[in-house]
């Protein structure tokens, strides 16, 4: 069984051919949606050999290692395949917007790409926009105590840029505002006033922008 991160991940995606799953870990994520009829083949990357081997016994104990193919490699730089649909997740913005520079030219021709940081999830959208990558779709999940963003985007055609409260806290997460979502953002915003005072203007920003949501929606 997935976590709901995953499920989401995975609900999130719309149904095609193959995918990759770079930082794939275990491979549980990619397997499932084999399984379930969402894919039809799979392309596994993982920096890791150990995590990677992992991801193989899986696939070897569902008996599907003949729909999969492995690469030890740094996001794409080391696989042989053409991938027009990737799934990134489960890593901190740094490493997520490493992986997609050092690949770009790929990037920008593909048809689906899911995004999932762990960490400051503001820098991803930022870094997309202004790489000409039109956001799609976003949702939020929260699990044992954790909130997760996952992000959907595609090449653009003519982009829209976000406004810059959509850049910190999403366009499709406050149109309209659910209440888990309403929630993450309410604690939020006491975790923005107890830092007050560090006299980081980005927080004063951030503070402002989630008064302006919570009292609006």
């Amino acid at each position: 069984m997935l976590s709901r991160r995953l499920q989401e991940i995975s609900r999130m995606l719309d149904i095609c051919d193959t995918v990759a799953d770079i930082g794939s870990d275990h491979g549980l994520l990619p397997l499932d949606m084999l399984m379930n009829g969402k894919i039809n083949f799979a392309v596994l990357c993982d920096i890791g050999a150990k995590p990677l081997s992992h991801a193989q016994q899986h696939f070897e104990a569902a008996n599907m290692t003949h729909r999969a193919q492995f690469f030890v490699s740094d996001g794409l730089l080391d696989v042989d395949a053409d991938i027009k649909n990737v799934i990134i997740s489960g890593m901190g913005f740094e490493t997520i917007l490493h992986i997609i520079h050092q690949s770009l030219d790929a990037f920008q021709h593909m048809d689906q790409i899911i995004l999932q940081s762990n960490t400051k999830v503001y820098h991803v959208r930022r870094f997309m926009q202004e790489h000409n990558f039109e956001l799609v779709n976003e949702s939020f999940v929260s699990e044992r105590g954790h909130g997760y963003v996952v992000l959907k985007y595609k090449p653009a055609q003519k982009l829209q840029p976000l406004k810059l409260e959509h850049i910190y806290f999403g366009y499709y997460l406050v149109n309209p505002l659910q209440q888990t979502y309403r929630t993450y953002l309410e604690k939020e915003l006491k975790r923005h006033h107890d830092l007050l005072h560090t006299n980081n203007p980005e927080i004063l920003i951030k503070k402002d922008i989630l008064i302006d949501i919570l009292h609006s929606k």
